[in-house]
């Protein structure tokens, strides 16, 4: 009996450890299985800017990595074989372009992204350039660091891919509120200069005594100066060049008008029209958030696959209830027997997750 029971007990063990492993590679499948369904949902157009963000990532930091090493050593030969393995990287992507593109035509000239598609070309141009240079004498190393430097502008190319769609939002929302930005900071500086002329004139005939002297000819001696102190105070911190408190320097000189101008300043000007405009920026790029085409395009998309979802749950519920069928083509659907399934309760889950109430369900048959 002992040694049955030992025998059951490790049995038992390996069997739970293989059923355990077993459940392990299945969990690991499926997520393979997902990972490549998602992979061949994008297109090859796709792969192929994602190649190229890495490969222009790595060029950019090869390329600083360079300076730093150019500063030490010019004569290293490792940057040229580097130079030429981006350069030639960069021929295949562009090559592999056009073929996907439909030819040169099609893809140079006919394309929503052609602009970007001809800088590629200027930066293949400037490839071939830097690698002439590279080969050439020594006077040649300023245009050398000039072409790496126009490489790095190929990072603004990638910023409009889908892969990349938060951050062309982003973008876009600044574009969307530059203007309400413009007129703000026009009127904050016709605000300012308003105050500066009154500060600065006041400050010309108005003889001072004790410490406020010195600021007063720092910060207000000119109209400049009155004006770069006036927008610190009314957007960060109103202090002299040393520290100190600006309203509580001027209390000696201006005991009874420090008060109310500091008070109208900071609630009319930094709470009231500052705050303005950046309520009117964000409402701007909010609005640009929710009507830019890109995040339209994405939320159809997942919409789109919510509903083909629903819908499947539906179609295949519907086949467990109706007997004797194997596909939608078979279900034949009466008024009885809509009524007998609306009654399911994971149907009428479906239906009301896709915002259908109980007598919108019922009315699901006429349409």
């Amino acid at each position: 009996a002992l040694v049955h029971h030992t025998t059951s007990m490790i049995m038992e063990s390996a069997c739970d450890d293989d059923a355990e492993a077993a459940k392990q590679v299945t969990r690991v499948t499926r997520r393979v299985q997902s990972a490549w369904f998602l992979a061949r949902e994008w297109s090859a157009l796709f792969w192929v800017d994602a190649i190229g963000l890495a490969l222009t990532v790595a060029n950019v930091m090869c390329i600083a990595v360079s300076t730093l090493r150019d500063l030490r050593d010019e004569g290293w030969l490792g940057w040229d074989f580097t130079s030429i393995a981006f350069s030639a990287a960069l021929f295949i992507e562009v090559a592999t372009k056009l073929y996907l593109g439909g030819g040169f035509k099609a893809f140079m000239c006919q394309h929503a992204d052609r602009f970007w598609n001809w800088f590629d070309v200027f930066i293949l141009a400037a490839c071939s350039l830097d690698l002439i240079a590279l080969r050439g004498k020594n006077n040649m190393t300023q245009i050398v660091r000039l072409v790496r430097l126009v490489r790095l502008i190929r990072l603004g190319r990638y910023v409009t891919a889908s892969v990349f769609r938060e951050l062309s939002t982003i973008l876009r929302g600044i574009e969307a509120g530059i203007r309400t930005l413009i007129w703000g900071s026009m009127l904050l500086f016709v605000v300012c200069a308003v105050q500066s002329v009154f500060f600065v004139t006041i400050m010309r005939h108005y003889a001072f005594e004790g410490e406020f002297a010195k600021y007063a000819l720092w910060h207000f001696g000119t109209i400049p100066d009155a004006m770069l102190t006036l927008i610190r105070c009314h957007t960060f911190d109103c202090t002299t060049y040393d520290g100190n408190s600006l309203p509580d320097m001027a209390k000696g000189s201006f005991p009874w008008s420090v008060t109310p101008v500091f008070w109208f300043n900071t609630v009319f000007v930094s709470f009231g029209l500052c705050q303005i405009m950046f309520a009117s920026f964000v409402e701007d790029a909010r609005q640009a958030r929710l009507y830019n085409s890109l995040e339209l395009r994405a939320r159809f998309e997942k919409e789109r696959k919510w509903a083909t979802r629903r819908a499947h749950v539906i179609i295949s519920r519907i086949l467990e209830i109706v007997p004797e069928t194997r596909s939608v083509a078979e279900v034949r659907l009466t008024r009885r027997m809509w009524r007998f399934l609306i009654k399911d309760e994971k149907l009428v889950s479906c239906f009301e997750d896709m915002g259908y109430d109980a007598i919108d369900q019922r009315r699901l048959y006429d349409r």
